[in-house]
């Protein structure tokens, strides 16, 4: 008589699950199996002994959490095996992210605390990555967007993953656009541009009007360009 040696012999469930503890015997049909947890024989109808010998324990408690001893006999030999269950807190997240508005260029930061589980981040229900730069993940699930622009708005959903079960939060973005007050210069108080001083058609390309510095040596070319983002915002 003998009992299989390769089946799992630790086991990690949650309150409310359902989980199978494995008792297979090497013998003939006349074998008899008992299961007891911490050495004490099972009494609840939450837990049902199969013909195969695995035990299956019903809705899940925290006191079912213990040492399980499997013990064969058929009458002449015996065998046990042991496994033990621990039962871990309900999976939920304990600082979900919540809803942002955040000026264009600045940083949006979405928290998503939880324990002992793994975290995945998406937009729109696009997985996210991080890159370094533009988007960050703590090792705490936070997830931080720099330099936001205005595509980045959307829905920002943090998945929690332990096993086979799952829990999720999400929360908007909204990023906004900001036109920047362009400040004359003491010797010239008409908008112009000074090329003399900067590039600025470089400094429009790369979205460096909304920096007051750069601004003020291109007033003409940044006012044009909010002028012409606000005219497409209003036709879109």
């Amino acid at each position: 008589l003998n009992i299989e040696r390769g089946d799992p012999s630790s086991v990690d469930a949650r309150p409310g699950q359902t989980v199978r503890l494995l008792c297979r015997v090497d013998a003939s049909p006349s074998r008899t199996v008992e299961w007891h947890r911490d050495g004490r024989p099972l009494y609840s109808v939450r837990h049902i002994m199969h013909a195969d010998g695995s035990l299956k324990i019903n809705w899940v408690q925290d006191q079912d959490a213990g040492l399980y001893t499997c013990r064969a006999s058929n009458g002449r030999d015996q065998d046990f095996r042991q496994v033990q269950l621990t039962v871990r807190g309900a999976l939920k997240i304990t600082r979900p992210p919540q809803n942002l508005h955040v000026a264009s260029s600045g940083t949006a930061e979405f928290p998503c605390v939880t324990a002992n589980a793994n975290i995945r981040w998406t937009r729109n229900g696009i997985p996210l990555r991080a890159d370094g730069e533009h988007i960050d993940i703590s090792p705490d699930g936070t997830l931080t967007l720099h330099n936001v622009q205005l595509g980045d708005s959307g829905t920002y959903t943090c998945n929690v993953y332990s096993g086979s079960h799952s829990v999720s939060a999400s929360a908007e973005l909204t990023v906004t656009s900001v036109e920047p007050v362009v400040q004359p210069t003491d010797h010239d108080s008409v908008c112009v541009d000074q090329p003399e001083l900067a590039n600025c058609d470089l400094i429009v390309q790369a979205n460096l009007c909304s920096n007051q510095y750069y601004s003020s040596f291109c007033c003409s070319s940044c006012s044009k360009h909010w002028s012409r983002n606000q005219h497409l915002q209003q036709q879109g």
